[in-house]
């Protein structure tokens, strides 16, 4: 999730270092992302708050009919320590969650030996709280 969303915010800012060569390269055609035990607060701890600016919208190429909210779903576990919710990293993620374009979903990830602790983190592609809504998000926007 951190690199992914690290890539879409370089490649769609104005002017960036190297421009996608297609809409589909640029991202503009992407109607929706799904991050799940995604780690992209940890790497944010050194910087003030109020600079951290989550990706806008790419789609910027999609019909209106493709245009969805949320676009972006972020499913965590309370207990994968590598999952955190966005909303919590600064006020520029707390606006896009309170404006819902960026969804938190907290769930139990993992087995009965796993889904309370660190474990947790390698569950959620078998886990049904994860995979049954993120398939209907996938169908939604397809």
């Amino acid at each position: 999730g951190h690199i992914m969303s690290n890539y879409i915010y370089d490649i769609t800012k104005p002017n960036p270092v190297l421009p996608a060569p297609s809409p589909f390269q640029g991202f503009r055609t992407m109607a929706g992302l799904i991050t799940f035990g995604c780690n992209i607060p940890l790497f944010t701890f050194s910087f003030d708050p109020a600079d951290i600016a989550p990706i806008d919208f790419p789609g910027t190429s999609l019909p209106s009919e493709h245009i969805f909210t949320p676009w972006w779903l972020n499913y965590y576990d309370r207990d994968d320590i590598l999952a955190y919710p966005l909303r919590d990293i600064g006020p520029q993620y707390a606006a896009k969650v309170a404006a819902d374009e960026i969804r938190e979903i907290a769930i139990d990830a993992g087995n009965i030996f796993t889904a309370w602790n660190p474990g947790s983190h390698n569950g959620y592609w078998r886990d049904e709280d994860f995979y049954k809504p993120a398939a209907r998000f996938l169908k939604r926007l397809l």
